[in-house]
C-alpha cells in the first residue's frame, strides 16, 4: 500500500535536509513484530524516554533522551525532568527560535481519552549486535536514497495506529495511521516518515484549527517546515495522498535545479540549489550564501528584506523541464519489490 515519505538526515554542525522519494508501504507493527504497544487513555501522553547509547545528534548537538507524544511528534527534553506535551502546533510552522527541540512527523492534537487508538514501537540497539531485517532495510533505503554509507547504531520504529482528532465534534471513525523510524549511527541522524495510504481520514473542517505541522526544529537554530504544510487543508491532511518525486541536474560542484513532480508527472515546483554535496558546509553559519538567505528570509522576520534578496538572488525554476516519465515508475516498482513481503495493517 503505497504512502508518502521523507527523509531526513541530520549531522551535528551541519544543516538537515528533507528528501521527497517515491512512496512505499509502512513497515510492519504490532504484537507480530514484536512491538511494544503504549497508550494511556487521557487527552495527552507521553512515551516511555529512550536513551540512544550514542545519543542522537541533532542540529549542533548531540541528544541524550528523546520521546514521542500522542500528538505525533518526537522530542528532545533538556532533561529527565523535563517532559511535558504541547497538543496544539503553532499555527504559523517552526521558526527556528524554538527551544524545545523536535520532529513533528504529523503534529495536530489528538485525543485517545474514547478508547480508539494506540500507538506501538520497538528500540533497535546495534552498536555491537547482529542486525535484524528490518534494520538493514532502513540502512539499505540510507545508502540509496542519501549515496551515503551507513551502519546504524540505534533504530527506533514508532507507529500511531487509528489515532482520532481531538474536540467532540469529530468522528472517532475518521482516524489516521502513519509511522516514523529514526535511526543514528553516533555521527549522523535519519528519520523517515511514512503515512498509510488511505489512512490518514481526519475530517479537517471539523477541527477547531487546521495548523498540522510536519518539519522539525533543532533548538539551536535548524528548523524547516515541510512544503506541504503550506498548502491548503485538503492537501496538508492527506500527506499519504502526495506521491510527489524529484529530479536534479547538478553541476560538478553539487549546485543546479531541482525539480518536484507528482505522480502523473506534472510539475509542482522547481527551485535552484546551490551547495547540496554532504561534504560542502553548507550550515547557514558557516555558508555565506546560505548565511544571507537564512538572515535575510528567516532571522530578520521582514518580507522586504527577503523581496530584496530575492531581487539579488532571483529563483531559478523548472519551467519548460521535461520531467523524465519512465524513472518514477521504475523506482516506483522497485520499491514494491522492496517492501513486497511487507503486509500493511
Amino acid at each position: 500500500m503505497g504512502t508518502r515519505r521523507w527523509m531526513t538526515s541530520t549531522f551535528v554542525g551541519y544543516c538537515i535536509w528533507i528528501l521527497h522519494v517515491p512512496a512505499i508501504p509502512l513497515y510492519g507493527y504490532g504484537a507480530r513484530e514484536n512491538d511494544r504497544e503504549y497508550v494511556e487513555r487521557k487527552v495527552d501522553f507521553n512515551s516511555p524516554l529512550f536513551k540512544p547509547e550514542t545519543g542522537f545528534p541533532f542540529g549542533n548537538t548531540l541528544r541524550s533522551s528523546l520521546y514521542f507524544t500522542d500528538n505525533g511528534q518526537i522530542i528532545f527534553p533538556a532533561s529527565d525532568n523535563s517532559i511535558f506535551t504541547y497538543p496544539n502546533p503553532p499555527p504559523r510552522g517552526f521558526s527556528g527560535r524554538e527551544e524545545v527541540p523536535m520532529i513533528a512527523v504529523f503534529w495536530d492534537n489528538a485525543d485517545f481519552s474514547r478508547g480508539v487508538g494506540t500507538t506501538f514501537y520497538q528500540e533497535f540497539p546495534t552498536l555491537n549486535t547482529d542486525k535484524p531485517p528490518f534494520v538493514r532495510d532502513v540502512e539499505a533505503k540510507v545508502r540509496r536514497y542519501l549515496r551515503s554509507s551507513y551502519s546504524a547504531a540505534w533504530t527506533l520504529k514508532i507507529t500511531w495506529e487509528k489515532a482520532p482528532a481531538y474536540g467532540a465534534r469529530t468522528d472517532t471513525r475518521r482516524t489516521i495511521t502513519y509511522q516514523a523510524v529514526l535511526t543514528t549511527d553516533g555521527f549522523r541522524s535519519y528519520v523517515l516518515m511514512l503515512y498509510q495510504a488511505g489512512g490518514m481520514q481526519w475530517d479537517y473542517t471539523r477541527l477547531a484549527a487546521t495548523n498540522v505541522l510536519i518539519g522539525y526544529t533543532s533548538g539551536d537554530g535548524f528548523y524547516r517546515n515541510d512544503d506541504l504544510t503550506r498548502r491548503p487543508p485538503a492537501a496538508k491532511y492527506r500527506p499519504d495522498q502526495f506521491r510527489g518525486y524529484n529530479t536534479a541536474s547538478p553541476n560538478p560542484y553539487g549546485a543546479g535545479v531541482r525539480c518536484l513532480y507528482d505522480s502523473q508527472s506534472r510539475l509542482i515546483e522547481g527551485r535552484q540549489e546551490r551547495y547540496w554535496r554532504f561534504f560542502r558546509q553548507a550550515s547557514p553559519f558557516r555558508d555565506q550564501e546560505l548565511k544571507l538567505y537564512d538572515w535575510c528570509c528567516n532571522q530578520a522576520g521582514s518580507a522586504h528584506l527577503c523581496a530584496r534578496y530575492s531581487e539579488k538572488r532571483p529563483k531559478i525554476g523548472c519551467d519548460g523541464y521535461q520531467s523524465p516519465g519512465t524513472g518514477s515508475s521504475e523506482e516506483e516498482d522497485s520499491n514494491s519489490k522492496e517492501q513486497g513481503d511487507r503486509e500493511d495493517k
